[in-house]
Order: structure tokens, then C-alpha cells, then sequence
């Protein structure tokens, strides 16, 4: 009776929580509860913990006793056990008393949970359960698999590539395809993909072919060897686990070898399961709901571990670049990032965003508007740009870094670029790098006003020539120093 009772007491409660889910809920309310339920199921300790600390009262620690390793329920009494290794027990888990399965186990890794199915009851009486051993996960070789590098934990890790290797694991140069001439052989955790000493693309014809020349002319200045600590950052690895979808939509994509169409890009950092993770893990969701073009994920550290869900995304790819030196901020990343995805036409995201329907239609007005003779990215309208007037309650958001006229309201830091632009970003890239480093720094920069009656490749074409010395001096617009990871 007293299990009738209670099960009725839930029944409402379950039907409110299915309606829930199923109407108003949030993918990431979902996908919390989803978190919520699999960290439950492999710590069941706790659960006894809970009971006891509900009969003594408080004052008794919740982990009080250390947890059990291993074991997950799989089912209650006269229900269906799923486990995949076979090995399961039945029992009473706030006792601890178990029993295994009767020998020979089952053929299958489903079984039910029944007590004809086990030796003896190990608690008459009472209602039992079954738990599924799930053992530690080990790489391909049997050794131990490093969790803190993979998404999951405990034996509901995902077996990833630079779990299976030292903490220099896939970091050196390799050479393009692998030992075996394809990509991400070896078991490799990261593939070199483009570097000052490796530059590699399409053959001519195709559009990637146009746009890989010139980022080569561009990223000359920085890969002098006048900067060697600075011609490193622009190494571009991909991150293993996302091979299929880079032979998606690069190695078989129109745009060519190394190239991507169009693209959005957005970079990240930070520890595993941070909100930047949240963050980016709803943008990706957003772009895969309501756009046709991939997602490039652009890490830059050696803590970040993509999320399990981003594996089973058809259009999420994710790159690895080196960290940025401290005395820049974290945000100019971002420009790292648009040069690293290699993206004849790209849309720059920052993890705090989401996209809605008809977003793809922003490649179409970039293409008309970045081209050879406007080589420039376009930054869209800040939603909070307003002018500085009495009564305006978005005031405070007025821009007074500059004390001219203004002629244009307050840009979003979101650029939208062509391959056009690659000059542009990487002038603008190092001349914040070189500000870092003392007085009296110069650099060749390209003269791109000139594009406008010429053309950028008639400009590329000159080369030095169409080059003149730029002064760094430390400017407004550098002052960004917010660290968002």
C-alpha cells in the first residue's frame, strides 16, 4: 500500500514534468536535466548519504563516507536492465546488501531485473534494484583514459583523442595527412592544418585558390623572422574528433582543400564545464537549428574540452590555436580566429550569441560588399549605440573614446569579412601585437586605401612597393582589457 501511495503522489508530478519538457523547456534545460540524471546515476552513494543524514538529522556531512566506484542503477525490481558489460547486481542500495546474476548470465546486455534471475534475496521484503558495473574508460590501447582532457566523467567519459596521449599529445607539427598520407591518421589528437612554414590550399580554379594566395601576401609582415614569437600564432590545428565534419565541409567542400565557403567563426577558452561552454554550446545548437552553414569553434587553450554533444553536430568544427601573450587581451583573439578559419566568407560570433532564421542571408550582403576594392570587414550597428542626449536611458553605453565628430554610431565588435579583408586583420593583428613590445616599433603595412581605384590585387601584386612604414603607437581602440575566459 505504501508503494501504491507513493508512486500516485508522483504520477502528477511526472505528467507536469513530460509537459514541461516537451513545451516549454529550453535545449539547455534539457540537456541540464540530461547532465543532472547521468551525474546521479554514477554517484548513487549519495543518495544513501541523503537517507541517512534524513534519520540522524543535521550535523552529519553529506559525503561523509566515500562514494561507490562503478556501479549505476539500471533498473528497479521486475524492470528491464540494460548493461553492456554484463555484469550486474541486485539488491537494496541504502543497505548495501547485493547479490549477482545466477550463472550462466544472459546472452544479451539486457536482462531483467527479477529475483529468479540472482542466487538469493538479499533484502526480503524490501524493493530492489539492479546496477550495471561500468568500468573506468581506457584508450584503444588499454591504458587509462586522462577524463580531465575528454567530455564526461568516470565511466561516462567519451574515449578522446587527447585523452589516449601525454599532455604534449598531438601539439608538434605534423605533416599534412599523417605518416599513413591521410588526415588525423595515427591517432592523433590534433592535425597541423596551416602555419607561416606549411601553407597549403586548393588547386587554381577553385575559389579557395584566389583567397589562400592572399592570405600568403598578407600574412608575409608577420611571419617574417623578425617575429618569432608572434609568426606562431597563426598555427591552425584541427581538433581530431572533428575529422568527419572538416572532410564535410573542406576537404569536400566547393570552396577547395583548406577552405571553407562560408562560414560562422567564434572562439573560446576556459575550464571544463564553464559558462563559456554553456555559451558556446547554445550557439552551436542555434546555428545548427537555423543555418546551413558549419560553425568554426576556434580553442585557444589546453583546458577546454568541446562537449560530447558538439561530436554529433554534422556542422561543428573545431580548430586549436596557441594562447594569446597575457599583455594582450583575450578578445583580440577574435581576429586570430576570422584568419584561422580559412573562410572565403565569414560571420563572426562571440559565445554569448545565438542566431535566428534567414541568418545565412549575411553572406550574401558580405560578398557584395567586402570585395577587392572595399577591403574592409563590416561591423553591424550595436543594439545598444545611441547618442549622447539628455533623457536617453542607454546614455551611459555612449562612446567618448573619440572627440571628433562622430560620423557613424557605435559598431558591434561582430565583423562579417571576405578573404578581401585578410590584409586588413592581420595589419591590425600585429600592429596590437607590436604595442606590447616597446617604443619606437615599426612595421610595413599595406596601403589599402589605394584598392579603391586599383584593385587589391593589383595592390598585392606590387608587393614592398605598395607598402609603407607604420609607426605603433599605442592607441584607443587597444585599450580593450576584458578577459572573458
Amino acid at each position: 500500500m505504501a508503494g501504491r501511495g507513493r508512486r500516485g503522489r508522483s504520477a502528477p508530478a511526472r505528467t507536469d514534468l513530460v509537459e514541461w519538457v516537451s513545451g516549454v523547456a529550453s535545449l539547455q534545460e534539457v540537456a541540464a536535466l540530461q547532465e543532472l540524471r547521468r551525474w546521479m546515476e554514477a554517484t548513487q552513494e549519495i543518495g544513501k548519504n541523503v537517507s541517512g543524514l534524513l534519520e540522524r538529522g543535521a550535523g552529519t556531512p553529506l559525503l561523509s563516507t566515500p562514494l561507490t566506484s562503478g556501479w549505476t542503477r539500471c533498473a528497479s525490481e521486475n524492470e528491464l536492465c540494460q548493461c553492456p558489460s554484463k555484469v550486474v547486481r541486485f539488491g537494496d542500495p541504502v543497505a548495501q546488501r547485493w547479490t549477482e546474476a545466477l550463472s550462466p548470465r544472459p546472452t544479451g546486455p539486457d536482462s531483467f531485473c527479477t529475483r529468479a534471475a540472482f542466487r538469493e534475496d538479499p533484502a526480503p521484503f524490501q524493493l530492489k534494484v539492479c546496477q550495471c558495473w561500468k568500468p573506468s574508460p581506457t584508450c584503444p590501447d588499454g591504458s587509462p583514459l586522462d577524463v580531465s582532457k575528454c567530455p564526461g566523467y568516470g565511466g561516462y567519459a567519451h574515449a578522446c583523442l587527447a585523452g589516449c596521449q601525454g599532455s604534449q599529445g598531438g601539439t608538434a607539427p605534423s605533416e599534412p595527412g599523417g605518416e599513413e598520407g591521410r588526415l588525423c591518421s595515427g591517432g592523433r589528437a590534433q592535425e597541423l592544418l596551416w602555419s607561416c612554414d606549411l601553407a597549403r590550399g586548393p588547386s587554381e580554379g577553385r575559389p579557395g585558390a584566389r583567397a589562400e594566395g592572399v592570405l600568403e601576401k598578407a600574412t608575409q609582415e608577420i611571419c617574417k623572422d623578425r617575429f618569432p614569437k608572434f609568426r606562431n600564432l597563426l598555427e591552425v590545428r584541427l581538433d581530431c574528433e572533428f575529422a568527419r565534419q572538416y572532410e564535410t565541409w573542406v576537404v569536400q567542400g566547393p570552396a577547395g582543400f583548406g577552405w571553407l565557403e562560408a562560414a560562422y567563426v567564434t572562439y573560446v577558452a576556459g575550464k571544463k564545464d564553464s559558462k563559456y561552454e554553456w555559451q558556446a554550446t547554445n550557439l552551436a545548437r542555434s546555428v545548427d537549428i537555423f543555418s546551413e552553414r558549419p560553425l568554426v569553434v576556434v580553442v585557444f587553450d589546453d583546458e577546454f574540452v568541446p562537449p560530447a554533444e558538439w561530436h554529433e553536430m554534422p556542422n561543428v568544427i573545431v580548430y586549436k590555436m596557441l594562447p594569446e601573450p597575457d599583455t594582450v587581451s583575450f578578445n583580440f583573439n577574435k581576429l586570430r580566429a576570422m584568419v584561422g578559419a580559412r573562410a572565403v566568407l565569414g560571420v563572426e560570433l562571440d559565445t554569448d550569441q545565438i542566431v535566428f532564421a534567414g541568418i545565412d542571408q549575411m553572406f550574401n550582403s558580405t560578398a557584395r560588399e567586402v570585395t577587392e576594392r572595399h577591403p574592409w570587414p563590416i561591423m553591424p550597428v550595436h543594439w545598444m549605440s545611441r547618442d549622447d542626449h539628455e533623457g536617453n536611458p542607454y546614455r551611459v553605453y555612449a562612446f567618448r573614446g573619440y572627440n571628433g565628430t562622430h560620423t557613424m554610431r557605435w559598431g558591434h565588435a561582430h565583423p562579417t569579412w571576405s578573404f578581401w579583408a585578410l590584409p586588413f586583420l592581420l595589419d591590425t593583428l600585429l600592429e596590437r601585437l607590436l604595442a606590447t613590445e616597446g617604443p619606437n616599433i615599426s612595421f610595413m603595412a599595406w596601403r589599402l586605401p589605394e584598392a579603391r581605384a586599383h584593385g587589391l590585387p593589383a595592390l598585392l601584386e606590387q608587393g614592398s612597393l605598395a607598402k609603407s612604414a607604420r609607426q605603433v603607437v599605442p592607441a584607443v581602440w587597444m585599450q580593450e582589457k576584458t578577459r572573458t575566459c
